[in-house]
């Protein structure tokens, strides 16, 4: 007589959840037998990666400033030159000049004057570009009239 189990588990079998079953209740490997996959004749091509984008590289920053060293007697007359300025991804540059004494300049263009009282002061050019980012670089240098 068979195992009332055996029943259940010969239906599970059929179903696909046992591996397989024996009337005897001893354990038994499961077996599985695998369906091959057929293998495509022709692969489908796929265009290739498109490059990540590149993040924002600021403008780097190059100057010229005259008198130099900044220091003389006042009324000190100083040129600011940011003209050389370049921008690794082509970028439209804005230049910004804080003379430190409390007066601005923003352009282009890019060459500036000031005339200093006299005083100690810290002027920054500033150079950045017009992407969203606004990637800003800036110099400070000291200005000493006399």
């Amino acid at each position: 007589m068979k195992h009332p189990l055996s029943y259940l588990c010969l239906g599970l079998a059929l179903c696909g959840f046992v591996g397989g079953c024996n009337d005897d209740d001893s354990p038994e490997e499961p077996t599985a037998t695998a369906t091959p996959t057929p293998v495509p004749t022709v692969l489908p091509t796929l265009p290739p990666p498109s490059p990540p984008p590149a993040g924002n590289q600021p403008p780097v920053p190059n100057f010229r400033i005259t008198p130099f060293p900044t220091t003389g007697q006042a009324p000190l007359v100083v040129n600011f030159n940011l003209c050389p300025t370049a921008d690794p991804d082509g970028d439209h540059i804005v230049f910004f000049f804080d003379y430190g004494d409390g007066t601005t300049a923003q352009g282009p263009p890019c060459r500036q004057q000031n005339t200093y009282r006299r005083g100690r002061f810290t002027a920054n050019m500033c150079v950045w570009d017009s992407r969203p980012e606004h990637s800003l670089e800036c110099v400070a240098f000291p200005v000493d009239s006399k």
